[in-house]
């Protein structure tokens, strides 16, 4: 089938992801582009605040009191893989695996586990961090949890293009109202609500703002391994013995207390702050200055 602007007769210019109409598209919804887009943009100011109100609960929830915990398990339940999205990486046309129990599961056991410490100290408060320290917890499965929690901000963004390009409603197209559950951060909980949608094939269609997706995540565990962690090691070495040269991070990721990236991003990043440091932070900032530096470069 053509691609989603060529299917309703959209120009290419609409500010819109052009998906496939029936297979995934393989790109992915990251929340640090969101993050970066909202400077500028409403919706993505909108989807950044429900992502941080999301997940500062979450992560109270988790650690707090048996009841504060059955809350923290229904928000997790509430996640799944929108097929609305076309996105990901399915095997059988766009409808995929979904989040499901397994992953619901393995985000309650790290953040109440590996990462509790990190929670504990306010470290770790934000979901789009989570690929830094979860193994197996890649782009398709930061994309999957993000579109989940910003839902409602893509049915606004989508009845909006529905009322801005008439095509959608032209030439035999379909748009239908449907019931979708999203999370609303003023109740801070899940709520159904109707939405009014383009239909493809029978299903109904989110759409999703250009800039909010790439074919991988910005913020990922090797990355931060590579980039930030061993940058501190380096560092705690010169401040134990300022008189030592500089080792190459390439050799200190083949030194067994350090090749293992999941864990020493969690024990690095714990130590560090400890000494008043915040490499979640150095890293942002790290990747918002390399984006920053590429766009100016595609200028």
């Amino acid at each position: 089938m053509p691609p989603l602007k060529q299917h309703f007769g959209i120009p290419s210019t609409a500010p819109f992801v052009d998906v496939d109409t029936y297979d995934d598209t393989s790109l992915f919804v990251d929340p640090f582009r969101i993050a970066r887009g909202a400077r500028s943009d409403p919706y993505a100011a909108e989807a950044h605040a429900l992502i941080c109100d999301y997940s500062e609960l979450l992560c109270r929830r988790l650690l707090g009191s048996v009841e504060d915990k059955a809350c923290a398990q229904q928000m997790l339940d509430n996640l799944n893989e929108p097929s609305e999205t076309h996105l990901g990486m399915s095997r059988t046309g766009y409808r995929g695996r979904g989040v499901g129990e397994y992953l619901a599961t393995k985000i309650r056991e790290a953040l109440q586990d590996d990462l509790k410490a990190l929670v504990a100290v306010g470290v770790f408060h934000w979901i789009g961090a989570l690929p830094l320290f979860v193994r197996n917890f890649d782009s398709d499965r930061m994309s999957d949890v993000t579109t989940s929690i910003i839902r409602g901000v893509l049915i606004d963004f989508t009845e909006h293009m529905v009322d801005v390009y008439p095509e959608f409603r032209a030439n035999g197209n379909q748009v239908r109202e449907c019931k979708m559950t999203v999370w609303d951060r003023h109740q801070h909980q899940w709520i159904e609500r109707t939405a009014v949608l383009p239909y493809v094939e029978g299903h109904p269609l989110l759409l999703i703002p250009e800039g909010w997706t790439g074919s991988h995540i910005q913020l990922h565990a090797r990355r931060y391994h590579s980039v930030t962690v061993l940058g501190r090691v380096q560092e705690e070495r010169l401040e134990q013995n300022p008189k030592a040269r500089r080792i190459p991070k390439e050799t200190l990721a083949k030194l067994p207390m350090y090749s293992e990236i999941y864990p020493t991003n969690l024990a690095v990043t714990l130590r560090a702050f400890r000494e008043g440091i915040n490499l979640l932070e150095a890293l942002i900032q790290y990747v918002n200055d390399w984006m920053d530096e590429q766009e100016r470069l595609a200028a």
